[in-house]
């Protein structure tokens, strides 16, 4: 028997090539939250909310 995940990219390039259809892809969301490199930056963020 022969694995489905094998055959997957195959399945898309031929509805790509044939039937015109692409995959879509996610948009790229921004994180929710600020990454903090520095301790000051912290107490900086803190103040302010």
């Amino acid at each position: 028997m022969i694995d489905k995940n094998i055959l997957a990219p195959l399945f898309k390039t031929i509805d790509k090539v044939v039937f015109g259809i692409e995959e879509s892809n996610e948009p790229e969301t921004k994180p929710e939250f600020i990454e903090i490199d520095t301790e000051e930056e912290f107490d900086v963020e803190r103040s302010i909310n």
